[in-house]
């Protein structure tokens, strides 16, 4: 499914080059209906031959259509299906790299050789099932939704295409809607205690990472990648730009406290980057997969996934369960709303741009309004 060439020759009629593909499109319009996709051909005149071909075929398929007859293409394998969904959709998109993984994910854990007529609600759930046995790592709900929701429109491309896809599976029932409503989880006190001990017995600064995301209340994304260029010690004040989905970045700018000024001040700057937050290597590493080589005692700005195994461990040795580094945004946002009652200064704060997000972290008043109505009670 990956591909990196570009379509050979002159370009043939009714067909255009995309990026990412080393296939020839097409595009189609008889009597109103359009139809666009890949000839699967590199050669420009294998590519304006099926496209003579498939303008005589679809011309079948409406006439039978018009008659109320529905023409088949015989059974399709999921593996073809999903080649086929990526080359006539997903390469022209910007998230193409991942629906490849997401298709990846589809067909190593549906069962070998399954076809789409294969495909029911019993299936889709074993899906759910297997995909989160044989993953590594907890996997939300929400990203297994999403890939059950490319399935789904692969499915129908497919059948749009006359193959043979039997009964259309029950996708709403599959797809389970409660994972999209996100987890409130707040770290207590004694768990953050617990907490800072195993950290700072690990890695001190990943410990004061920890505690600055406590403090700020921003997206691990934005922690891990602040660069003091984004800071104004002047004003304390730092300012992040957010990225949102279809949209241009905006910047948001939040409040530092003194702590977390001092939390910044214990960062030395480190020749070659620009990164606040860095680490002490404890061990020297050779290059790899296309990362310098790391000097024991020398500082580096903090990887992608390169704390994961510290933050692990520590959560171990604290006996915190069920807990993410995101939770720490969602700490920081419970204990701002429990000390001021203000949802909007925990708007502004986060970042929302609907206070109905920030609504979710109302069940700090709950706590509060319980302790007051047992005290009146007694």
């Amino acid at each position: 499914m990956s591909a990196t060439a570009k379509p050979e020759g002159k370009r043939p009629k009714n067909c255009f080059a995309a990026p990412g593909s080393p296939f020839w499109q097409y595009e189609i319009i008889i009597a109103g209906h359009k139809e666009r996709g890949s000839t699967r051909c590199r050669k420009a005149g294998d590519a304006a031959d099926f496209v003579a071909a498939r303008r005589l075929s679809l011309k079948e398929e409406l006439a039978a259509r018009a008659a109320g007859k529905k023409m088949t293409k015989g059974p399709v394998s999921l593996q073809t299906a999903c080649d086929r969904y990526y080359e006539d959709k997903a390469a022209q998109q910007k998230a193409a790299d991942t629906y490849l993984a997401q298709m990846a994910s589809l067909v190593a854990i549906m069962p070998p050789n399954t076809h789409l007529h294969d495909i029911d609600h019993a299936l889709l759930l074993d899906y759910r099932r297997n995909r989160q046995a044989e993953s590594k790592r907890v996997l939300a709900g929400a990203t297994i939704n999403r890939e059950i929701e490319l399935l789904r429109r692969v499915w129908r491309h497919l059948d749009d295409l006359g193959f043979e896809c039997g009964e259309q599976p029950k996708w709403a029932k599959a797809i389970d809607r409660g994972a999209e409503v996100e987890r409130i989880r707040d770290l207590t006190a004694d768990e953050e205690t617990r907490l800072m001990e195993a950290l700072s017995a690990i890695s001190p600064e990943l410990c004061l990472v920890v505690e600055f995301a406590l403090i700020a209340g921003q997206r691990k994304s934005s922690i891990m990648s602040l660069r003091r260029s984004m800071v104004d010690r002047q004003a304390n004040r730092a300012t992040i730009l957010l990225k949102t989905k279809g949209e241009a970045p905006r910047p948001h700018t939040f409040p530092l406290t003194a702590r977390a000024c001092e939390i910044l001040d214990a960062f030395p700057p480190v020749a070659g980057t620009d990164a606040v937050f860095t680490y002490t290597c404890r061990r020297s590493a050779p290059a790899k997969q296309g990362n310098a080589p790391r000097v024991k005692g020398q500082r580096y700005e903090f990887s992608r996934d390169g704390w994961r195994r510290d933050w692990a461990t520590a959560l171990k040795n604290a006996g915190i369960e069920d807990f993410k580094f995101h939770d720490l945004r969602h700490s920081a946002a419970t204990r701002i709303i429990r000390k001021t009652g203000n949802l909007k200064i925990a708007q502004n704060l986060l970042a929302h741009t609907d206070i109905a997000q920030t609504a979710r972290y109302a069940h700090a008043f709950h706590g509060d309004i319980l302790a007051a109505m047992e005290l009146v009670a007694s």
